[in-house]
């Protein structure tokens, strides 16, 4: 974590407290408000942020004025304890007082509370201190009532929040057994009793749209996708502001050919976040492409492609019609780069993945010349985007697989073996993972009972009637593309593109 990203996750739970000063956005609602509030420069930060790096600021931006307000009593009770304990004879009394200094440092680029093992911890440090104490006091003794009151409190709230659990452990369980009916009742079960928890109705739209994409059409398909889409726009409701969800909700609005509500989910995912969330260009580029704004729909397919490099590997480029629009996705994605590489050109990150973009549209020699142009070593260059300052991913194990896989499409399997015998020595894990998949000329990905023009994950309904796909069930793979891919970003986002 650098001191960069920090800062924005700083400034950004300030904007949080600045419109909620009082109580905060609530507890646990960092990651689900936090696009909503996040700089517009700052898209490498990622779409969401579990917590922000700073106890303080993430329990003002949490809990408000009065929460950061009853934490800082905490440290001064914690603190005034301490002095008063000075004397003690207590040998633990400087342990306890460096554990809680240490913490309060700790506290201050980081936040654990979230953390049962660090937050028991704290509350058997406070305990200790208590029992040193010995606050026998009648004042004391008054207070336990309060206290008792407080934790039978916060018993109540946590035993409903296990008992929606329970309930979504038995839903799941449904799942396994692909009792789907089963598993939606006890879906619903635990979203009545804990309504507010978005990840119940989430879970409800994967599981049911991951189902219905592997069933042929019929009534069972049709109320599969219909509950999944409910759960979708359950989870839009509690996260308003999670592109992540919208998408979830345009991919399933448009598997069902409601291109108007597609439509309107994508737009509001991409006026909160455009750069990070998987598929959302894709899913508004196929809503363009069913509307026949094919210029559109270009425009949002070579985003896709520029910002997540693991679409190339996907067979679907090669079905129609993306196949008559992949020359031109290509085309526009290369051109992305063209400006990047003239204002850097010994940026080692923009020449890979300008050559890998190169063999995906066949163009091989343009691969081969943008590989061979890769500096050995290369040093920032001076006020250069962030993207662009942080560490390069690339190896020389890369560079070569992707001769490998240049050499190969070209016909020339000799040399080709000869440079994986190279590779073999830089890195045999990529160089095994290479050989496996140069093995396969083809890969069956439609089940045998499906018939041409069958819908295909959720990009084959794009609206109207259902496209005709004439492709037949095996397709050459570029899995191989997939050796070769780099990211630090879970979703596959090509981390060091400035944006």
């Amino acid at each position: 974590m650098s001191r960069a990203q920090r800062l924005v996750y700083w400034q950004t739970g300030l904007r949080m407290w600045q419109e909620h000063p009082w109580f905060g956005v609530g507890p646990g609602m960092t990651g689900f408000a936090y696009p909503q509030y996040r700089a517009e420069n700052a898209p490498w930060a990622g779409r969401v942020a579990q917590q922000l790096h700073s106890t303080p600021v993430h329990l003002l931006a949490e809990t408000g004025t009065w929460g950061f307000a009853a934490y800082l009593g905490w440290l001064g009770t914690c603190a005034w304890s301490l002095w008063r304990s000075l004397g003690s004879t207590h040998s633990s009394v400087a342990a306890l007082g460096g554990a809680l200094v240490g913490y309060g440092i700790a506290s201050l680029t980081d936040f654990q509370l979230e953390n049962p093992a660090i937050s028991a911890t704290l509350v058997l440090l406070v305990a200790e201190l208590v029992r040193i104490r010995g606050s026998r006091t009648s004042s004391a003794l008054r207070l336990r009532p309060l206290g008792l009151g407080i934790l039978l409190c916060v018993a109540i709230g946590w035993g409903r929040i296990d008992w929606a659990w329970w309930e979504s452990e038995r839903a799941f369980a449904a799942a396994w057994k692909r009792d789907w009916v089963q598993f939606t009742d006890r879906l619903h079960v635990a979203q009545s009793i804990d309504p507010a928890q978005p990840y119940y109705p989430l879970q409800q739209a994967v599981l049911l749209a991951r189902e219905a994409r592997q069933m042929p059409e019929g009534d069972r398909r049709t109320w599969l996708l219909a509950n999944a889409t409910l759960g979708a726009d359950r989870a839009v409701h509690l996260l308003e502001h999670d592109p992540q969800s919208l998408t979830i909700a345009g991919w399933l609005h448009l598997y069902r050919s409601d291109l108007t509500g597609a439509a309107a989910f994508f737009e509001r995912a991409l006026q909160l976040d455009a750069t990070t969330t998987p598929t959302l260009h894709l899913g508004m580029g196929m809503v363009q492409l069913a509307g026949g704004k094919i210029d559109n729909a270009v425009l949002h397919l070579s985003r896709e492609v520029v910002l997540f490099p693991a679409q190339w590997a996907d067979e679907r480029w090669q079905t129609a019609p993306l196949a008559a629009l992949r020359p031109r996705v290509a085309a526009e994605a290369l051109r992305f780069y063209e400006p990047l590489l003239r204002q850097y050109p010994t940026d080692a990150d923009l020449r890979y993945q300008r050559a890998m973009l190169y063999i995906w549209a066949g163009e091989y020699d343009h691969a081969r010349q943008d590989l061979q142009a890769i500096p050995a070593q290369a040093s920032p260059w001076p006020g250069a985007p962030f993207a662009l300052r942080l560490p390069s991913a690339i190896d020389a194990s890369l560079i070569t697989g992707a001769h490998v896989l240049v050499s190969w499409q070209q016909g020339r399997r000799s040399e080709a073996e000869q440079i994986l015998a190279k590779l073999k020595q830089q890195s045999p894990t990529r160089a095994a993972c290479l050989a496996r998949q140069l093995e396969v000329s083809s890969r069956i990905y439609l089940r045998e009972q499906f018939t041409p023009g069958q819908d295909y994950f959720l990009l084959r309904r794009i609206g109207g009637g259902t496209l005709g796909y004439p492709e037949p069930v095996r397709l050459k793979t570029w899995a191989s593309v997939q050796c070769l891919h780099y990211t630090l970003d879970p979703s596959g986002r090509n981390f060091r593109l400035p944006l």
